[in-house]
C-alpha cells in the first residue's frame, strides 16, 4: 500500500498536467479528469514501499517522509505559476509562422476585418497571462523561433540526528511548433532523494522521473482528419547501500498514444480515436530478494510486458451555457475502452497494465484538451483555409453586374478543395450560398458610387476561411446642369453629434476542490471597463463604409481577483513547534489602466430599430500582486507578506461593444436611451447614449 508521503511526492506533478488555465478574466469552469493521484498511486512499483521503508527504519522518530513531501510540493506548485504564459507564447509562435507561410504562398496580405462588426480577430482561444515569477525557485526561459522551453532546478538538504538527507528536483516544460502543422506541449520531473545514517554510513537513494507530452495537428487534412501523438512515462529506482551489499530495484512504464479526430462538413470535431501501448519494465527485484536486502517483492519479478489499448468514440472538448449565464467548457471524455493484453501477461500484469493506461490517458487527455481547442479556434477563424476571390474586372460603373469566381485553398498544402460558400456584398450578390467544387460563381451588382464589395466565406472539414474582395466604382461624367424644379427636402445626412458610454461589468467566484490539507480554495475577480466617446460629427469613408463617425474615446479599467487558500492545522512548525491552528494564503492580483484616443463609432437607423457598436481604445494597465499569510507565526507572516509591483505595463483587450435598440421612426435624427446586455461570457454592459444630427 502506497505511504501518504509518497502519494503526496506525487500529486504536485499530476497538478501540473491537470490543473485549469486562468484566462484573461476569472477562468472558464473546465470539468478535469478524477482521481489522478489515486490513479498513480495504484501502480507504483515495489520499489517505493521499500524505498519509504527504509527512510523510516533509518529515522524512525523524525518527519522526513512529510517534509520531503512539502519540499516537493512547493517546488513544483512554484514552476506551474512561473509558466502559466507559456502555451500562449507557443501558439503566438506558430500563428506568426503560418501567417508569413500564407501570405507567402498566395503573395497578398492577410483577410481584412470588416469594421462595423465587432469580433475577436483571427482566434478566439483565450490564453492566460503570465504569471509574476514565483518565490524561492528560478526558472529559466529560452525562447527559439519554433518553441518556447522552461526549466527549474532545486537543491535541499534536510540534517537530522540520525540521517543526511540531500534532495535534488528539476522541473522542464516546453511548447513548440514543427514549423508545418504540428504544435506540441510536454511538461516533465525529475527527483532524486539520498539518504544516508550518520550512524553506520547505510545509504538508501530513489530517483524518480515522470513526463507526459502531447502533439497534434493545427489543420485538418484534406479528409478532414486531425493526427496526433501523446506518450507518458514514469521511471523509479531504489538503491540499496549497506557497504557491503548493493542492489538497485528499477521500474519504468511507457505509455504511447496516436490520436485520430474527425472534422465534419460543418468545420465542427465529432468524435476522435485514442490508440496506444503501455509497457511494463522490471529490474532488480529478483536479486534483491535473493541476496535478502528486502522480505518480499508482492509477486513483482523481473520482465517485460506490454498491452494494447484503444478508446473509440472519444468526445471532445466543448462549451455549453453555465449558470448565471457564463460559459462552462467541457474537457474532452473517453468512450469504450478495448485492452489487449499479451498472453504470457498474468493476471496481475495485466492489472498493472490496465491502471496505468486509465491514469496516463486521463492526464494526456488534460493536455489533449488544451491542444483541441487551440487548433479547433484556429480553423474556425481563417487560418487554416484561405478564398481566392478573382473578377474579370478592376473597375466598375455604377450598377453594372461582373462575375466573380471563388475558389477555396487549403493554407496547409494550398491545394484547392470542395466547400460550401456564401457570398453576400453591397448592392446585390447572387447566388448567396453554393457548393464550390472547387469553385463557384457569384454575380456581383456595382452600388451607385465608391466600392463594389463582396465577402466570400468557405466552410469545409478542413476549417473556415473568409476574403473580402473590393472593386472601385467609377462614377459617371457629370452633364451640363438642367433646370428642374424645386427638389423635395432630402433625408437628413450629416454626422452625429453627442456621446456614447458603455460600462462592462463582470463577476466571478470559484470554489477549488479540497483535498484533505487543503481546506478551502476560491478565486473571486471582478472587472469594470469604462469607455466614453464624444462624437464631433464628421464621417470618416475610408473603409468604404458610410455610417462610421469619428469620436474622442476615454476608457478606464479596473480588475482585482483575490486568490484565497485555507489549510488545515498541524502542518506547520514555527521556533521548533508544530502549530496547530490553521494556516490562510492570499494572493491578490490588481490592474488599474486607463487611455485616451480617436475611434471610430457605426450609427446606423433602418426603420424602427438602431444599431450602434466601436472599438475600445489600446489600453495598458498596471500590475501588482499582493501575498498576504495568515499564521499563528508572526515571523513567517512577515517574511511571506509583500506587495510586489511589476515593472511592466499589462496589455488590456477586451471585446468590442455594439448594441442594438427601438428607435421612434417619426424622430431619426435625435438618439436618446440606454440598455443593458447580458454578453455571451457573462458579463453585463451598461449602454448609454445621446446622439443628434441636423440641428
Amino acid at each position: 500500500m502506497m505511504n501518504r508521503f509518497l502519494a503526496a511526492s506525487l500529486l504536485p506533478i499530476l497538478l501540473l498536467n491537470s490543473m485549469p488555465l486562468a484566462a484573461n478574466g476569472p477562468a472558464p469552469v473546465r470539468s478535469q479528469p478524477d482521481g489522478l493521484a489515486d490513479g498513480f498511486a495504484k501502480f507504483q512499483s515495489i520499489d517505493n514501499s521499500i524505498f519509504a521503508a527504509e527512510l523510516k527504519r533509518l529515522a524512525p522518530e523524525g518527519d522526513v517522509p512529510e517534509a520531503l513531501a512539502a519540499q516537493s510540493n512547493y517546488f513544483i506548485e512554484r514552476f506551474r505559476e512561473a509558466t502559466t504564459g507559456q502555451f500562449a507564447k507557443g501558439v503566438e509562435k506558430s500563428r506568426e509562422i503560418n501567417k508569413k507561410r500564407r501570405e507567402n504562398a498566395l503573395k497578398k496580405p492577410a483577410v481584412p476585418r470588416v469594421y462595423g462588426k465587432s469580433g475577436r480577430g483571427a482566434d478566439s482561444f483565450e490564453l492566460p497571462d503570465a504569471l509574476p515569477s514565483a518565490d524561492g525557485i528560478q526558472v529559466v526561459e529560452v525562447e527559439t523561433d519554433t518553441s518556447v522551453a522552461s526549466t527549474a532546478l532545486e537543491q535541499k538538504t534536510i540534517e537530522t540526528p540520525e540521517v543526511t538527507v540531500n534532495r535534488n528536483q528539476s522541473a522542464s516544460s516546453e511548447v513548440g511548433y514543427d514549423g508545418t502543422n504540428r504544435l506540441s506541449k510536454s511538461m516533465g520531473t525529475e527527483e532524486t532523494v539520498e539518504t544516508i545514517s550518520k550512524a553506520d554510513g547505510r545509504k538508501i537513494a530513489k530517483t524518480s522521473k515522470m513526463s507526459f507530452g502531447a502533439s497534434l495537428d493545427v489543420c485538418p487534412d484534406f479528409a478532414g482528419v486531425v493526427r496526433g501523438t501523446g506518450t507518458a512515462k514514469f521511471y523509479s529506482q531504489t538503491t540499496i547501500n549497506t557497504g557491503k551489499q548493493l542492489a538497485a530495484l528499477t521500474s519504468e512504464y511507457t505509455v504511447d498514444f496516436r490520436v485520430t479526430a474527425y472534422v465534419n462538413d460543418d468545420a465542427e470535431m465529432t468524435h476522435f480515436d485514442l490508440k496506444g501501448t503501455v509497457i511494463e519494465k522490471k529490474l532488480g527485484f529478483d536479486r534483491a530478494l535473493r541476496i535478502g536486502l528486502v522480505t518480499s517483492t508482492d509477486g513483482t519479478v523481473d520482465g517485460t510486458r506490454s498491452a494494447f489499448v484503444q478508446f473509440d468514440g472519444n468526445t471532445p472538448p466543448s462549451s455549453v451555457p453555465g449558470e448565471y449565464g457564463m460559459t462552462r467548457d467541457i474537457s474532452p471524455t473517453l468512450g469504450k475502452e478495448t485492452f489487449k493484453p499479451l498472453p504470457t501477461n498474468s493476471d496481475a500484469d495485466n492489472q498493472r497494465l490496465t491502471e496505468v493506461a486509465q491514469s496516463a490517458s486521463g492526464a494526456f487527455v488534460v493536455d489533449l484538451d488544451m491542444l483541441m481547442r487551440s487548433s479547433i479556434s484556429r480553423w474556425r477563424n481563417y487560418e487554416c483555409v484561405s478564398v481566392k476571390c478573382t473578377a474579370p474586372k478592376t473597375q466598375l460603373a455604377p450598377n453594372e453586374s461582373v462575375d466573380v469566381t471563388a475558389v477555396s485553398v487549403s493554407a496547409l498544402d494550398q491545394s484547392r478543395f470542395n466547400a460550401k460558400l456564401n457570398g453576400i456584398g453591397t448592392q446585390t450578390v447572387t447566388p448567396g450560398d453554393q457548393e464550390g467544387k472547387p469553385t463557384a460563381t457569384y454575380s456581383l451588382t456595382a452600388p451607385e458610387k465608391e466600392k463594389a464589395t463582396i465577402i466570400v466565406k468557405s466552410v469545409s472539414r478542413r476549417g473556415i476561411g473568409l476574403e473580402v474582395l473590393e472593386i472601385p466604382v467609377t462614377e459617371t461624367k457629370k452633364k451640363p446642369p438642367v433646370k428642374q424644379p424645386p427638389a423635395k427636402p432630402k433625408k437628413c445626412d450629416q454626422g452625429w453629434t453627442g456621446t456614447v458610454k458603455a460600462v462592462r461589468n463582470f463577476t466571478k467566484l470559484d470554489r477549488g476542490k479540497a483535498d484533505g490539507r487543503l481546506l478551502r480554495s476560491t478565486t473571486n475577480a471582478s472587472s469594470t471597463y469604462s469607455v466614453e466617446i464624444t462624437l464631433v460629427g464628421t464621417r470618416d469613408l475610408t473603409a468604404g463604409i458610410v455610417n462610421n463617425f469619428h469620436g474622442n474615446a476615454r476608457g478606464t479599467y479596473v480588475k482585482e481577483e483575490t486568490r484565497e487558500r485555507n489549510y488545515a492545522p498541524g502542518r506547520m512548525s514555527c521556533s521548533g513547534r508544530m502549530l496547530e491552528s490553521p494556516e490562510t494564503q492570499k494572493n491578490v492580483l490588481t490592474y488599474r489602466g486607463d487611455s485616451s484616443g480617436q475611434t471610430l463609432v457605426a450609427v446606423a437607423i433602418n426603420g424602427n430599430m438602431g444599431h450602434i457598436d466601436f472599438s475600445p481604445p489600446p489600453m495598458m494597465a498596471t500590475f501588482t500582486h499582493a501575498y498576504i499569510y495568515e499564521t499563528a507565526c508572526p515571523s513567517y507572516d512577515q517574511v511571506n507578506t509583500k506587495t510586489a509591483r511589476s515593472d511592466n505595463l499589462q496589455e488590456i483587450t477586451e471585446t468590442g461593444f455594439e448594441v442594438d435598440f427601438n428607435i421612434d421612426p417619426s424622430s431619426p435624427n435625435v438618439l436618446v436611451g440606454s440598455k443593458t446586455v447580458q454578453e455571451s461570457d457573462g458579463s453585463e454592459t451598461t449602454y448609454t447614449w445621446s446622439l443628434s444630427r441636423c440641428q
